[in-house]
């Protein structure tokens, strides 16, 4: 028997049937619900795993190498992932770059340029869409 195409359920758990007008508004919001403050200095570098945080200060250049983490910023010059399964949400930022693997990176700003080398990534104005967190 064909699967109901209205179905919300997936092999994986829910899956949302459609996705939200300001999906980077819901996501930065709901990570701050349970983020632990950190300071940003010109080079902040999150190499632990597990991590749920916000970026306050004056954010250069923030360097992800951990696994699942869940990181939130209002700002920063560039963000360079080369961990794996990491949400990152900055409102604005000039550059993004990412080798790692199944990462999630969504920004504001109109102007970010990007680069993915890594595998199974998400990056974009729109990569919060669809995306499920649970804490």
């Amino acid at each position: 028997m064909p699967k109901d195409p209205t179905s919300t359920e997936g092999s994986l758990g829910s899956v949302p049937k459609k996705t939200n007008d300001d999906s980077f508004q819901l996501g930065f919001e709901k990570i701050l619900e349970h983020a632990q403050k950190k300071k940003c200095s010109q080079d902040t570098e999150i190499s632990e795993d597990g991590q749920i945080l916000l970026l306050v200060g004056n954010c250069k250049e923030i360097s992800i190498s951990g696994t699942g983490n869940m990181i939130v910023a209002d700002n920063a010059r560039s963000v360079e992932i080369s961990g794996a399964g990491n949400i990152v949400a900055v409102k604005s930022v000039r550059q993004v770059d990412v080798s790692g693997i199944g990462n999630v990176v969504a920004w504001r700003s109109s102007d970010t340029r990007s680069t993915d080398s890594g595998q199974s990534n998400s990056l974009g104005r729109h990569a919060l869409d669809g995306v499920e967190l649970a804490f």
